[in-house]
């Protein structure tokens, strides 16, 4: 199992990755977290995807453009 540091960096440039259209809104950024949380074999605790979704919306808003919520 990756430790949660690690696996936040590696996200991020997952999350970077995407085409920007995929990577507008809260749903989108809902959606992949939970498939890193998978990916990542971070444990099934309700922690890991707060934590990925807070470091995705963290992200957004540092670059001038937050998750729409739609």
């Amino acid at each position: 199992m990756m430790k949660m540091a690690d696996a936040e960096r590696e996200i991020i440039r997952d999350w970077v990755a995407l085409p920007e259209t995929e990577r507008q809104t809260i749903n989108q950024a809902s959606w992949f977290a939970d498939r890193a949380r998978e990916r990542y074999s971070l444990s099934n605790e309700v922690r890991p995807y707060r934590v990925i979704l807070g470091s995705i919306a963290d992200y957004q808003l540092q670059i001038g453009k937050p998750l729409k919520f739609i």
